[in-house]
């Protein structure tokens, strides 16, 4: 797994009071500090969905429920206690095609669209929660995303940035 670099920039800037600006411009320091330090990501994100056709909206939305049932099942049996599964989209809309004899667009059916979000605290159980998202009938995928869970790396070097902008 590739590692994470996490960036920030602190600056601290030593200012006259507001009050004071009204007249001449007055002296002021502008410091910036630096720190980096490489992560391990410890979570992954990936969305599955699947699309259907169907001539009534009634039938593109039971055929999707269904599969999405089918696909939400394989991926939950993947997924541990600290994962997290949820619907993060669904469409249903008239499909329609260029009729060019009548020069118009013409309804021939409807598309059900749906689409269910995975975070796993284990990034590298993503491929086989993928592999099982397909096996079981999802037809679009989006990912995956690495992350860090804790937000305490992030601090850790913004407080690392803080210290090198006041050494300086």
């Amino acid at each position: 797994i590739a590692a994470i670099m996490v960036t920030l920039l602190a600056l601290m800037a030593v200012a006259p009071a507001p009050a004071a600006w009204a007249g001449s411009p007055q002296p002021g320091l502008s410091v910036s500090g630096r720190a980096s330090q490489d992560f391990t990501p410890d979570q992954g994100r990936l969305v599955v969905g699947v699309v259907t056709l169907a001539p009534t909206s009634a039938e593109a939305a039971r055929l999707n429920a269904a599969a999405m049932d089918k696909i939400g099942a394989a991926v939950k049996a993947r997924l541990s206690d600290q994962d997290h599964l949820k619907s993060v989209g669904y469409h249903l809309y008239p499909k329609t095609e260029w009729d060019p004899a009548a020069r118009r667009s013409r309804r021939v059916g409807f598309e059900a669209r749906n689409r269910l979000e995975i975070t796993s605290r284990d990034p590298q159980a993503l491929g086989a929660v993928l592999d099982a998202a397909v096996a079981a009938g999802a037809d679009s995928v989006a990912g995956p995303a690495w992350s860090l869970a804790d937000p305490a790396a992030r601090r850790q070097v913004q407080a690392l940035a803080l210290a090198d902008a006041r050494a300086q």
